[in-house]
């Protein structure tokens, strides 16, 4: 009997125990995949949010070359992270300077980690713009990164992937900006990934070629350039395929898998087969096949998809080159780039934890069934096997005094009497035996309902745990967005003086000089017409000229330039009011001044056919951080020229309202339109970080969060009132004093 209970629980545990386990263990590598996925799209997000904060940069910036040089640099070399092998502008051909086709700004750093400027792409014959990383982004998203296969820079010399992204002047695509990413970086980054998953990792871009590999040699082709420098170039995995066959079920897979990605592209309505052909023909580096995976990556197929767990697929590979022994391969989606994560892992340690404790419990099993069986046979022989000889022999020994007549010595044979009741006795022990055998299921089941209590306990602390984890982690990607948000507001600020700074001392030059023109004018026109009296010759050669046309249009053209210049200065003192950047402490200010230079600031939006009105109360002024306070301003009427201008509205207007509660001690400020409104489900997310209606490249979702905290900050209160249909108010109330 035990021997069968024996080979039962062996045959249970060495089929579905051992699958159970092997499930477990392949839970626990897709956990760490989508951790290790979380932080590479961490990682390339960091270097896309760089790239379009370099973008917008660029966009506002005037074209001059002494001024590119000094700012954009600066930001490549953000937090002077060294893993930044370099970035750039590449402006359109003849849109930086109106005589010249190529002029990029590029800079890589040394092999001391220090940006240096190359010149080298406007020399080529060949030029930028019909390279992989130049045509693609042509046709993405305003504001999305589009990524670049992997490769080597020709004159920098450093393996790298590229994120660009396209710059507009008034929705006009005029060019892109870079940012170059050391593949050295994401190697080290993989590498300590492995610790965790055992193992080995590697990334593949969207089109399998490799970005990273544990052995560098087996996936890189070298040669060397004219001027003998070794060059490396990534291979594909299906040529690694085709030198290993280990690899081909891998590469297949993963063929596969881009299929897919076309087909689900194919089934969206913004899929554009023409778009495929102009980015074949505008790039020599792209074949026809590659253009069509790219359109379909600009659409994001997979968005809505895998939102759970990014884990695409597993593929069994039989004896692997690196880890000698059959593998098993797990296959992740990274979103937004399009690469794939893979984690190869050995099955025998897969396999295990299960081994381990298949041996474990028929070890335990075999013991148990072995003291058993000594026990039951111990017990029966003291209770029943000897008795039973006992008895037996007094009775061949009563026969054998029967057959010899010796009756006499019968009785004096003293019969055991413990065996009277043995049968009695065996009844009673497997009675008591069976009693027990009640208690002790019943305390097994007590303690069955208590141990799945406690395991529902402890699941559900950690899965508290777990959501704590979450929301701090989600509070942290917050905190770091806000921070990079704030500090790119404070640059922009820097900036803005700077440029204002910079454009106050010649404008003033000019009007200085404008006066003396006038002036002079003036009295050149007087000499002339006093001259006219008595020359009938001098006045004869000023009707050839136009005399009269001439003095009306010179004074005309220098009124109109003290008006210009007038505008500059009014625009400047807007822009140095508004940035505030010396006013980092509390100050006194004027809201309704601050209210003025923002809508200064976006007056070139609001001509598009927003009317502005104001209702300005009188309200005494605030002690404030100033370039918060019309950093929410700025939010505030930005988002509500967005909103007008996105739909068909005969009329768009804005109100903007002051007034003072001296009851409460309160000012308010009141922000209104006409516009669309917001849905209610809408509403109630609106002040959350890195919530936003906005299309991929116009929003961050972290404006209106920014404008709650400042708020709060400074102990106020912003409130959204909006019903569909019937347009939006925000209004912000600031105590006084």
């Amino acid at each position: 009997m035990g021997l069968w209970i024996a080979l039962g629980v062996t045959l249970v545990m060495n089929t579905r125990g051992k699958e159970l386990i092997s499930n477990e263990a392949s839970k626990s590598i897709e956990q760490a995949g989508n951790n290790a996925v979380s932080k590479l799209e961490a990682r390339s997000g960091e270097i896309a949010a760089l790239t379009r904060g370099l973008s917008t940069t660029v966009e506002n910036l005037p074209k001059q070359e002494e001024t590119f040089q000094e700012i954009v640099p600066k930001i490549i070399d953000f937090n002077n992270d060294l893993d930044v092998a370099g970035g750039g502008v590449w402006p359109e051909p003849y849109r930086f300077e109106a005589d010249t086709e190529r002029r990029s700004f590029f800079w890589g750093r040394d092999e001391s980690g220090i940006l240096q400027y190359y010149d080298d792409y406007n020399q080529t014959p060949q030029g930028y713009h019909n390279e992989e990383w130049y045509v693609a982004v042509r046709h993405a998203k305003p504001g999305t990164c589009s990524w670049s296969e992997s490769y080597m820079d020709p004159y920098s010399y450093q393996p790298m992937v590229t994120c660009t992204v396209a710059t507009f002047e008034d929705e006009e695509f005029t060019g892109t900006t870079t940012i170059d990413l050391k593949l050295e970086g994401l190697q080290n980054l993989v590498s300590s990934w492995q610790n965790i998953t055992g193992g080995y990792v590697f990334i593949l871009d969207r089109n399998n070629k490799f970005i990273t590999f544990p052995q560098l040699d087996l996936v890189k082709n070298f040669s060397q350039d004219d001027l003998g420098k070794t060059i490396e170039e990534f291979i594909f995995l299906s040529e690694l395929a085709q030198k290993d066959s280990v690899y081909l079920p891998l590469s297949e897979a993963l063929d596969m898998m881009n299929e897919e990605i076309l087909e689900l592209a194919r089934q969206m309505p913004d899929y554009n087969l023409e778009i495929a052909e102009r980015i074949n023909r505008d790039s020599y580096q792209i074949d026809r096949e590659n253009a069509k995976l790219l359109t379909a990556v600009i659409l994001d197929p997979l968005s809505q998809s895998l939102l759970e767990s990014k884990l695409y697929s597993t593929i069994n590979l039989p004896d692997d080159l690196i880890l000698k022994e059959p593998s098993k391969a797990f296959v992740f989606h990274v979103p937004s780039s399009y690469w794939k994560l893979v984690i190869v892992k050995p099955i025998s340690e897969i396999e295990a934890v299960g081994n381990r404790i298949f041996n474990l419990i028929f070890l335990y099993v075999v013991i148990t069934t072995f003291i058993c069986i000594f026990i039951v046979y111990y017990v029966l022989r003291k209770t029943s096997i000897e008795p039973l000889q006992n008895l037996a022999s007094h009775i061949m020994e009563m026969g054998h005094l029967v057959e010899k007549d010796r009756i006499q010595d019968v009785k004096k044979i003293e019969v055991d009497r413990i065996f009277v009741n043995e049968v009695q006795f065996v009844a009673h022990t497997f009675s008591t035996m069976l009693d027990r055998l009640q208690i002790s299921q019943e305390k097994l089941a007590n303690y069955n309902h208590t141990l799945e209590a406690e395991i529902q306990k402890r699941t559900q602390e950690l899965v508290e745990k777990n959501t704590s984890l979450e929301s701090t982690l989600t509070e942290l990607k917050s905190t770091q967005s806000q921070l990079i948000q704030t500090e790119k507001m404070s640059g922009l600020g820097r900036l803005v003086a700077g440029v204002a700074h910079e454009i106050n001392n010649p404008v003033s030059f000019i009007k200085g000089n404008i006066y003396y023109i006038e002036s002079n004018t003036k009295e050149l026109i007087e000499i002339v017409e006093s001259e006219l009296q008595d020359n009938t010759s001098l006045e004869n050669k000023l009707e050839d000229i136009e005399y009269e046309f001439l003095k009306e249009d010179l004074l005309k053209a220098v009124r109109s330039m003290q008006i210009g210049t007038e505008r500059i200065e009014e625009i400047v003192r807007s822009l140095k009011n508004f940035s505030r950047i010396d006013e980092a402490e509390v100050k006194n200010v004027d809201l309704q001044e601050g209210l003025d230079n923002t809508i200064l600031i976006l007056s070139s939006q609001i001509k598009k056919g927003v009317k502005i009105i104001k209702e300005y109360d009188s309200i005494p002024s605030l002690e404030c951080y100033p370039a918060q306070i019309n950093q929410v301003f700025m939010n505030l009427l930005a988002n509500a020229i967005d909103a007008l201008l996105e739909e068909e509205i005969p009329s768009k207007k804005i109100w903007i309202a002051t007034r003072y509660i001296k009851e409460a001690q309160i000012v308010e400020v009141e922000i209104r339109d006409n516009g669309p409104g917001i849905p209610p489900h809408i509403q109630q997310k609106i002040f959350d970080p890195f919530f936003t209606t906005k299309p991929i490249g116009k929003g961050t979702g972290l404006g209106l969060a920014i404008c709650y905290q400042i708020v709060q900050k400074h102990k106020g209160d912003i409130t959204l009132h909006s019903e569909p249909g019937q347009g939006t108010r925000f209004t912000v109330t600031l105590p006084v004093g």
